[in-house]
């Protein structure tokens, strides 16, 4: 048995996941934290380990899961001023 748990990506930014107590052999999804109204989920698999005495977590998979609001919006703002960078570079081009 895997015990509960919760997971943060600091890099990826996609939210605290609560992991529920999950049986060996057994890939457990949580709804992303993120998602809202959409159906994205978050998973990982608990797995025996090769002793066969004790269980652990594989890796979190979150490639379906929505970055935060926050994080969504310093995206936008960045290539949002890189437009305006290449906007900016050929006006002062060609006056």
């Amino acid at each position: 048995m895997c015990g509960r748990i919760t997971t943060y990506d600091q890099r990826a930014r996609k939210g605290d996941i609560h992991w529920p107590a999950t049986v060996v052999g057994s890939r457990t999804l949580v709804r992303c934290p993120y998602a809202y109204d959409q159906p994205f989920y978050a998973h990982r698999d608990c797995v025996l380990v090769s002793d066969l005495q004790s269980s652990k977590w594989n890796d979190v998979n979150v490639t379906r899961c929505p970055y935060s609001p926050f994080r969504q919006a310093v995206d936008r703002l960045a290539g949002f001023l890189a437009s305006i960078s290449r906007l900016t570079d050929r006006v002062l081009r060609y006056s």
